[in-house]
Protein backbone atom coordinates (compact mmCIF):
# COMPACT_ATOMS: atom_id res chain seq x y z
CA UNK A 1 0.00 0.00 0.00
CA UNK A 2 0.67 3.38 -0.29
CA UNK A 3 0.56 6.31 1.79
CA UNK A 4 0.70 10.20 0.98
CA UNK A 5 1.49 12.46 4.02
CA UNK A 6 0.78 16.02 3.98
CA UNK A 7 3.08 17.26 7.03
CA UNK A 8 5.95 19.69 8.05
CA UNK A 9 7.67 17.26 10.20
CA UNK A 10 6.71 13.48 8.19
CA UNK A 11 9.71 12.14 9.75
CA UNK A 12 7.58 10.81 12.88
CA UNK A 13 5.35 8.52 10.30
CA UNK A 14 8.78 7.33 8.49
CA UNK A 15 10.12 6.25 11.86
CA UNK A 16 6.70 4.08 13.22
CA UNK A 17 6.05 2.57 9.56
CA UNK A 18 9.58 1.70 9.31
CA UNK A 19 9.23 0.33 12.93
CA UNK A 20 6.24 -1.43 12.96
CA UNK A 21 4.24 -1.30 9.32
CA UNK A 22 6.95 -1.75 6.70
CA UNK A 23 5.62 -5.31 5.44
CA UNK A 24 2.73 -3.33 4.57
CA UNK A 25 3.57 0.11 3.48
CA UNK A 26 5.07 -0.15 0.30
CA UNK A 27 6.16 3.67 -0.24
CA UNK A 28 5.46 6.47 1.55
CA UNK A 29 5.18 10.26 -0.81
CA UNK A 30 5.64 13.30 1.13
CA UNK A 31 3.53 15.78 -0.64
CA UNK A 32 3.46 19.86 -0.46
CA UNK A 33 0.18 20.59 -1.20
CA UNK A 34 -3.48 19.66 -2.97
CA UNK A 35 -1.91 20.10 -5.94
CA UNK A 36 0.89 18.18 -5.59
CA UNK A 37 -0.80 15.18 -3.92
CA UNK A 38 -3.19 15.10 -7.41
CA UNK A 39 -0.19 15.55 -9.72
CA UNK A 40 1.36 12.57 -8.25
CA UNK A 41 -1.92 10.13 -10.00
CA UNK A 42 -0.71 7.24 -7.05
CA UNK A 43 -2.86 4.31 -6.11
CA UNK A 44 -2.95 6.37 -2.46
CA UNK A 45 -4.83 3.72 0.64
CA UNK A 46 -4.61 6.50 2.95
CA UNK A 47 -3.51 9.90 2.99
CA UNK A 48 -2.71 12.36 6.03
CA UNK A 49 -2.74 15.40 7.11
CA UNK A 50 -1.76 16.89 10.83
CA UNK A 51 -1.87 20.31 12.27
CA UNK A 52 1.40 21.36 10.98
CA UNK A 53 0.66 19.60 7.24
CA UNK A 54 -3.12 21.91 7.76
CA UNK A 55 -1.11 25.36 7.98
CA UNK A 56 0.15 24.26 4.34
CA UNK A 57 -2.69 24.18 2.48
CA UNK A 58 -5.01 27.17 1.91
CA UNK A 59 -8.16 26.84 3.53
CA UNK A 60 -10.72 27.03 0.86
CA UNK A 61 -9.08 23.94 -0.59
CA UNK A 62 -9.28 21.46 2.42
CA UNK A 63 -12.80 20.78 1.25
CA UNK A 64 -11.72 20.10 -2.28
CA UNK A 65 -9.34 17.77 -1.22
CA UNK A 66 -11.44 15.93 0.95
CA UNK A 67 -13.73 15.32 -2.00
CA UNK A 68 -11.47 14.52 -3.97
CA UNK A 69 -10.30 11.78 -1.86
CA UNK A 70 -13.86 10.69 -1.06
CA UNK A 71 -14.28 10.08 -5.00
CA UNK A 72 -11.14 7.91 -4.92
CA UNK A 73 -12.18 6.08 -2.23
CA UNK A 74 -8.89 7.11 -0.57
CA UNK A 75 -8.70 6.79 3.63
CA UNK A 76 -7.91 9.92 5.23
CA UNK A 77 -6.59 11.04 8.68
CA UNK A 78 -7.52 15.20 8.88
CA UNK A 79 -5.74 16.55 12.37
CA UNK A 80 -8.59 19.42 12.51
CA UNK A 81 -7.27 20.90 16.09
CA UNK A 82 -6.91 17.41 17.31
CA UNK A 83 -4.30 16.93 20.08
CA UNK A 84 -1.13 15.10 18.96
CA UNK A 85 -2.01 11.83 20.98
CA UNK A 86 -5.43 11.60 19.46
CA UNK A 87 -4.19 11.88 15.91
CA UNK A 88 -1.26 8.63 16.66
CA UNK A 89 -4.03 6.59 18.12
CA UNK A 90 -6.03 6.96 14.81
CA UNK A 91 -2.98 6.30 12.61
CA UNK A 92 -1.89 3.19 14.72
CA UNK A 93 -5.47 1.89 14.41
CA UNK A 94 -5.75 2.19 11.07
CA UNK A 95 -2.50 0.73 10.27
CA UNK A 96 -3.23 -2.18 12.87
CA UNK A 97 -6.52 -2.79 10.80
CA UNK A 98 -4.69 -3.30 7.79
CA UNK A 99 -2.06 -5.55 9.08
CA UNK A 100 -4.83 -7.70 10.19
CA UNK A 101 -6.31 -7.73 7.16
CA UNK A 102 -3.33 -9.08 5.45
CA UNK A 103 -2.34 -11.39 8.21
CA UNK A 104 -5.67 -13.23 7.66
CA UNK A 105 -5.58 -13.34 3.59
CA UNK A 106 -2.04 -15.03 4.01
CA UNK A 107 -3.43 -17.57 6.19
CA UNK A 108 -6.12 -18.15 3.31
CA UNK A 109 -3.49 -19.14 0.69
CA UNK A 110 -4.17 -22.23 -0.22
CA UNK A 111 -3.42 -24.82 -2.88
CA UNK A 112 -6.20 -25.92 -4.61
CA UNK A 113 -5.77 -28.90 -7.05
CA UNK A 114 -7.51 -28.38 -10.79
CA UNK A 115 -7.85 -31.01 -13.44
CA UNK A 116 -7.56 -29.81 -16.92
CA UNK A 117 -7.86 -30.74 -20.08
CA UNK A 118 -5.00 -30.63 -22.85
CA UNK A 119 -4.97 -31.72 -26.48
CA UNK A 120 -1.59 -34.10 -27.37
CA UNK A 121 -2.29 -35.77 -30.67
CA UNK A 122 -5.17 -34.56 -31.54
CA UNK A 123 -6.15 -36.72 -28.08
CA UNK A 124 -7.23 -35.16 -24.39
CA UNK A 125 -5.01 -35.70 -21.64
CA UNK A 126 -5.66 -34.95 -17.70
CA UNK A 127 -2.93 -33.16 -15.75
CA UNK A 128 -3.17 -31.59 -12.42
CA UNK A 129 -2.26 -28.00 -11.97
CA UNK A 130 -1.54 -26.29 -8.33
CA UNK A 131 -2.80 -23.08 -7.96
CA UNK A 132 -2.72 -20.30 -5.48
CA UNK A 133 -5.84 -19.24 -4.37
CA UNK A 134 -6.07 -15.96 -2.67
CA UNK A 135 -9.20 -14.36 -1.46
CA UNK A 136 -9.96 -11.07 -2.70
CA UNK A 137 -12.55 -8.25 -2.47
CA UNK A 138 -12.60 -5.29 -4.72
CA UNK A 139 -15.43 -2.67 -3.23
CA UNK A 140 -17.66 -1.56 -5.80
CA UNK A 141 -17.33 2.56 -6.05
CA UNK A 142 -20.57 3.97 -5.63
CA UNK A 143 -21.72 6.95 -7.51
CA UNK A 144 -25.41 8.67 -8.89
CA UNK A 145 -25.70 9.66 -12.23
CA UNK A 146 -27.96 12.31 -13.00
CA UNK A 147 -29.08 13.65 -16.45
CA UNK A 148 -30.61 16.82 -16.48
CA UNK A 149 -32.42 18.20 -19.71
CA UNK A 150 -34.75 21.07 -20.61
CA UNK A 151 -38.11 21.14 -21.41
CA UNK A 152 -37.33 24.07 -23.35
CA UNK A 153 -34.49 26.16 -24.68
CA UNK A 154 -33.78 28.52 -21.76
CA UNK A 155 -34.97 26.58 -19.39
CA UNK A 156 -32.02 26.52 -16.97
CA UNK A 157 -30.56 23.67 -16.91
CA UNK A 158 -27.19 24.60 -17.12
CA UNK A 159 -28.15 27.21 -13.89
CA UNK A 160 -29.70 23.79 -11.93
CA UNK A 161 -26.53 22.21 -12.73
CA UNK A 162 -24.45 24.91 -11.36
CA UNK A 163 -26.45 25.39 -8.64
CA UNK A 164 -26.58 21.41 -7.37
CA UNK A 165 -22.79 20.88 -8.34
CA UNK A 166 -22.10 23.92 -5.51
CA UNK A 167 -24.99 22.35 -3.12
CA UNK A 168 -23.38 18.94 -3.01
CA UNK A 169 -19.76 20.40 -2.59
CA UNK A 170 -21.41 21.98 0.59
CA UNK A 171 -22.45 18.24 1.58
CA UNK A 172 -18.63 16.82 1.47
CA UNK A 173 -18.78 15.18 -1.63
CA UNK A 174 -17.44 16.08 -5.15
CA UNK A 175 -19.72 16.32 -8.21
CA UNK A 176 -18.34 16.41 -11.51
CA UNK A 177 -20.47 18.42 -14.24
CA UNK A 178 -20.28 16.88 -17.69
CA UNK A 179 -21.13 19.16 -20.67
CA UNK A 180 -22.95 16.91 -22.95
CA UNK A 181 -25.50 19.17 -24.90
CA UNK A 182 -25.09 22.56 -26.57
CA UNK A 183 -24.41 24.82 -22.79
CA UNK A 184 -20.69 26.40 -21.78
CA UNK A 185 -19.76 26.70 -19.04
CA UNK A 186 -16.06 27.79 -19.53
CA UNK A 187 -16.52 31.61 -19.99
CA UNK A 188 -19.49 31.41 -17.72
CA UNK A 189 -17.33 30.43 -14.57
CA UNK A 190 -14.04 31.82 -15.83
CA UNK A 191 -12.07 28.39 -16.40
CA UNK A 192 -9.57 30.30 -17.48
CA UNK A 193 -8.75 32.08 -14.54
CA UNK A 194 -9.45 29.37 -12.77
CA UNK A 195 -6.79 27.14 -14.20
CA UNK A 196 -4.52 30.28 -14.56
CA UNK A 197 -0.58 28.43 -15.21
CA UNK A 198 -2.17 24.75 -14.51
CA UNK A 199 -2.75 22.38 -17.54
CA UNK A 200 -6.84 22.23 -18.26
CA UNK A 201 -7.27 18.68 -19.56
CA UNK A 202 -9.91 18.73 -22.91
CA UNK A 203 -12.23 15.42 -22.33
CA UNK A 204 -14.18 16.28 -25.28
CA UNK A 205 -10.94 16.80 -27.44
CA UNK A 206 -9.55 13.89 -26.23
CA UNK A 207 -12.29 11.61 -27.14
CA UNK A 208 -12.36 12.73 -30.17
CA UNK A 209 -8.48 12.52 -30.65
CA UNK A 210 -9.05 8.86 -29.54
CA UNK A 211 -7.23 9.40 -25.97
CA UNK A 212 -7.71 7.87 -23.04
CA UNK A 213 -9.06 10.02 -20.52
CA UNK A 214 -9.23 8.06 -17.11
CA UNK A 215 -7.55 9.34 -14.03
CA UNK A 216 -7.14 12.81 -15.40
CA UNK A 217 -9.50 15.45 -13.24
CA UNK A 218 -10.07 19.47 -13.61
CA UNK A 219 -10.64 20.06 -10.11
CA UNK A 220 -11.45 23.20 -8.59
CA UNK A 221 -13.78 24.90 -6.03
CA UNK A 222 -14.98 20.94 -5.09
CA UNK A 223 -15.90 20.34 -8.11
CA UNK A 224 -14.32 18.01 -11.35
CA UNK A 225 -15.19 20.14 -14.37
CA UNK A 226 -15.66 17.96 -17.69
CA UNK A 227 -16.36 21.05 -20.46
CA UNK A 228 -15.50 22.05 -23.80
CA UNK A 229 -13.03 24.68 -24.05
CA UNK A 230 -13.66 27.66 -25.76
CA UNK A 231 -13.33 26.86 -29.95
CA UNK A 232 -14.36 23.57 -28.87
CA UNK A 233 -18.41 24.39 -29.42
CA UNK A 234 -18.37 22.10 -32.81
CA UNK A 235 -17.25 19.10 -31.21
CA UNK A 236 -20.36 16.65 -30.87
CA UNK A 237 -19.97 13.92 -28.69
CA UNK A 238 -21.60 10.42 -30.08
CA UNK A 239 -24.03 8.22 -28.07
CA UNK A 240 -20.68 6.47 -27.59
CA UNK A 241 -18.47 9.05 -26.25
CA UNK A 242 -21.13 10.19 -24.09
CA UNK A 243 -21.42 6.96 -22.38
CA UNK A 244 -17.44 6.82 -21.95
CA UNK A 245 -17.40 10.29 -20.13
CA UNK A 246 -20.71 9.36 -18.05
CA UNK A 247 -18.86 6.34 -16.75
CA UNK A 248 -15.34 7.28 -16.44
CA UNK A 249 -14.94 10.65 -14.82
CA UNK A 250 -14.11 11.14 -11.43
CA UNK A 251 -16.72 12.10 -9.17
CA UNK A 252 -19.73 11.17 -6.44
CA UNK A 253 -22.41 12.71 -8.14
CA UNK A 254 -22.12 13.21 -11.76
CA UNK A 255 -24.15 16.10 -13.59
CA UNK A 256 -24.83 15.62 -16.74
CA UNK A 257 -26.33 18.81 -18.63
CA UNK A 258 -28.11 18.33 -21.56
CA UNK A 259 -28.77 21.93 -22.47
CA UNK A 260 -30.51 22.40 -25.35
CA UNK A 261 -30.78 18.36 -27.02
CA UNK A 262 -34.18 17.06 -27.23
CA UNK A 263 -35.75 13.49 -26.80
CA UNK A 264 -37.64 13.82 -30.29
CA UNK A 265 -37.30 15.95 -33.59
CA UNK A 266 -35.47 15.55 -37.03
CA UNK A 267 -32.31 16.80 -36.74
CA UNK A 268 -31.18 16.85 -33.18
CA UNK A 269 -32.90 13.62 -31.97
CA UNK A 270 -31.44 12.83 -28.34
CA UNK A 271 -30.50 9.43 -27.42
CA UNK A 272 -33.01 8.32 -24.87
CA UNK A 273 -31.31 5.34 -24.16
CA UNK A 274 -28.62 7.38 -22.38
CA UNK A 275 -31.66 9.10 -20.07
CA UNK A 276 -32.96 5.64 -19.11
CA UNK A 277 -29.48 4.67 -17.79
CA UNK A 278 -29.42 7.64 -15.73
CA UNK A 279 -29.88 7.15 -11.85
CA UNK A 280 -32.00 9.65 -12.01
CA UNK A 281 -33.27 12.34 -14.81
CA UNK A 282 -34.45 16.26 -14.23
CA UNK A 283 -36.70 17.84 -16.36
CA UNK A 284 -36.76 21.58 -15.99
CA UNK A 285 -39.36 23.69 -17.02
CA UNK A 286 -39.29 27.59 -17.83
CA UNK A 287 -43.00 28.61 -17.09
CA UNK A 288 -43.15 31.62 -19.35
CA UNK A 289 -46.66 30.04 -21.47
CA UNK A 290 -44.52 31.29 -24.97
CA UNK A 291 -41.74 28.55 -23.88
CA UNK A 292 -44.20 25.99 -23.15
CA UNK A 293 -46.37 25.47 -25.76
CA UNK A 294 -43.89 24.97 -28.36
CA UNK A 295 -42.64 22.43 -25.65
CA UNK A 296 -45.18 20.51 -25.18
CA UNK A 297 -44.72 17.33 -27.96
CA UNK A 298 -41.03 17.56 -25.59
CA UNK A 299 -42.97 17.28 -22.43
CA UNK A 300 -45.35 13.98 -23.37
CA UNK A 301 -42.21 12.34 -25.12
CA UNK A 302 -40.14 12.84 -21.61
CA UNK A 303 -43.04 11.87 -19.48
CA UNK A 304 -43.81 8.75 -22.26
CA UNK A 305 -40.47 7.07 -22.56
CA UNK A 306 -38.96 7.60 -19.01
CA UNK A 307 -40.15 7.03 -15.68
CA UNK A 308 -39.89 8.81 -12.03
CA UNK A 309 -38.65 12.05 -13.78
CA UNK A 310 -38.20 14.77 -11.28
CA UNK A 311 -40.14 18.00 -13.03
CA UNK A 312 -38.52 20.89 -11.71
CA UNK A 313 -40.12 24.36 -12.53
CA UNK A 314 -38.02 26.98 -12.65
CA UNK A 315 -38.14 30.60 -12.32
CA UNK A 316 -41.44 29.74 -10.01
CA UNK A 317 -42.27 33.70 -9.39
CA UNK A 318 -45.75 35.46 -8.45
CA UNK A 319 -46.48 36.31 -11.77
CA UNK A 320 -47.55 32.57 -12.32
CA UNK A 321 -51.24 31.25 -12.74
CA UNK A 322 -50.30 28.25 -10.99
CA UNK A 323 -53.41 26.93 -11.12
CA UNK A 324 -53.18 27.63 -15.05
CA UNK A 325 -49.76 25.71 -15.41
CA UNK A 326 -50.12 22.55 -13.39
CA UNK A 327 -53.30 22.13 -15.40
CA UNK A 328 -51.15 22.22 -18.43
CA UNK A 329 -48.14 20.70 -17.61
CA UNK A 330 -49.56 17.48 -15.62
CA UNK A 331 -46.32 16.89 -13.86
CA UNK A 332 -46.88 14.88 -10.77
CA UNK A 333 -44.87 16.28 -7.54
CA UNK A 334 -43.26 19.20 -9.62
CA UNK A 335 -39.88 20.86 -7.38
CA UNK A 336 -40.84 24.68 -7.16
CA UNK A 337 -37.52 26.68 -8.13
CA UNK A 338 -37.90 30.45 -7.21
CA UNK A 339 -36.62 32.88 -9.73
CA UNK A 340 -33.09 34.64 -9.00
CA UNK A 341 -32.79 38.31 -9.09
CA UNK A 342 -30.85 38.81 -12.43
CA UNK A 343 -28.31 41.20 -10.81
CA UNK A 344 -27.14 37.87 -9.07
CA UNK A 345 -26.35 35.96 -12.13
CA UNK A 346 -24.93 38.87 -13.68
CA UNK A 347 -23.03 39.59 -10.57
CA UNK A 348 -21.68 35.71 -10.45
CA UNK A 349 -20.33 36.08 -13.98
CA UNK A 350 -18.90 38.62 -13.59
CA UNK A 351 -16.75 37.83 -10.95
CA UNK A 352 -15.84 34.01 -12.21
CA UNK A 353 -18.28 32.24 -9.53
CA UNK A 354 -21.65 30.25 -9.32
CA UNK A 355 -24.33 32.06 -8.25
CA UNK A 356 -25.37 29.72 -5.35
CA UNK A 357 -22.01 30.66 -3.72
CA UNK A 358 -23.72 33.85 -2.79
CA UNK A 359 -25.32 33.34 0.34
CA UNK A 360 -28.84 35.98 -0.69
CA UNK A 361 -29.06 33.10 -3.82
CA UNK A 362 -28.47 29.79 -1.11
CA UNK A 363 -31.43 31.36 0.80
CA UNK A 364 -33.74 31.51 -2.26
CA UNK A 365 -32.54 28.11 -3.65
CA UNK A 366 -31.58 26.02 -0.58
CA UNK A 367 -35.36 24.11 0.07
CA UNK A 368 -35.57 23.23 -3.59
CA UNK A 369 -32.35 22.36 -4.20
CA UNK A 370 -32.05 20.05 -0.80
CA UNK A 371 -35.86 18.07 -2.13
CA UNK A 372 -34.32 17.13 -5.58
CA UNK A 373 -31.50 15.84 -3.77
CA UNK A 374 -33.06 14.12 -1.65
CA UNK A 375 -35.31 12.76 -4.92
CA UNK A 376 -32.52 12.11 -7.44
CA UNK A 377 -29.30 10.51 -5.27
CA UNK A 378 -29.81 7.54 -3.09
CA UNK A 379 -29.23 8.30 0.72
CA UNK A 380 -26.39 5.91 1.08
CA UNK A 381 -24.42 8.27 -1.16
CA UNK A 382 -25.88 11.65 0.07
CA UNK A 383 -27.04 11.38 4.14
CA UNK A 384 -28.35 14.85 4.94
CA UNK A 385 -27.55 15.55 8.65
Amino acid sequence: MKIGIISQNPDFYKNVIREKYQKIVSEILYLEDIEDFIRAKESFVLVIVDNLGLQLLEEERISVFIAYCRSEKIEMIIAEDVEEQFLIREFEEFMNGRMTKVEKTESEVGSKTATEEIFKNGKPIERFVDREVVQESCPLQEKARIGIIGVSDGAGVSFVVLSLAKAICDCGLMPAVLELGKGSFYDAVGIDKRFAGREFFSYHKALKDGERIRNRHNLDEGINWVLRESGENDIRLSTNHMQRLINNVAGDIILCDFSGLRVQGTKEVFAIEILKEMDAVIAVIDPMPSRLIPAYSQLLTIGRELKEVIYVINKNNRGINSNEMMRFLKVKRPVMMPLVPQEELYAAEYSCKIAYGNSAVQKILRNSLREIMKRAIPPEILKFQ
